[in-house]
């Protein structure tokens, strides 16, 4: 059981560095918000897909009470290091 469970973090590490690359950094990025989507009742929450601008790295499924429009420049910042997480906008 060991070696399969060794085995399986290992492969999940490698899907993660080659299809989300910017989710083995550590600090603040900067994306651009390029899908938006209300979801629960009466629209109180929000999913977004953003592109991080420094290697064009798109992350879907962000979820957040705060409202942005398409276009909208934001910072992204990974709790735990593993979920995506929107600061706020990027005024800079």
């Amino acid at each position: 059981m060991g070696d399969l469970n060794t085995f399986v973090k290992k492969i999940v590490r490698e899907l993660l560095k080659t299809d989300y690359p910017a989710m083995d950094k550590m600090h603040s990025m900067i994306a651009r918000v390029t899908s938006v989507q209300q979801q629960g009742e009466a629209g109180h929450y929000h999913c977004y897909t953003v592109r991080v601008l420094e290697d064009n790295t798109e992350l879907p499924n962000l979820i957040s009470e705060q409202v942005y429009q398409k276009g909208d420049v934001v910072v992204i910042q990974f709790v735990s290091g593993i979920y995506p997480y929107i600061v706020g906008r990027w005024y800079g």
